[in-house]
């Protein structure tokens, strides 16, 4: 994640989604937010968040493994 070939993180919106949050403090607890919050694009949900990088939209996204399968 903070190679620079990836420019574009999708992550669901901290404040109103559960993989949000939780993207957020795994990232923040491993000394990882500060270099990535600028590459942090807000999704509504786990599926949009999916939905951008399955796009090419996004170069990665934080997801449920259960929501990768679709």
């Amino acid at each position: 994640m903070t190679n620079p070939n990836i420019q574009k993180i999708s992550i669901g919106n901290p404040d109103t989604v559960s993989v949000g949050e939780y993207s957020l403090i795994a990232l923040t607890e491993n000394g990882l937010w500060s270099q990535l919050k600028n590459k942090a694009v807000l999704a509504e949900d786990v599926k949009q968040a999916l939905l951008y990088v399955n796009r090419g939209e996004e170069d990665a996204g934080f997801v449920y493994i259960t929501d990768s399968k679709t």
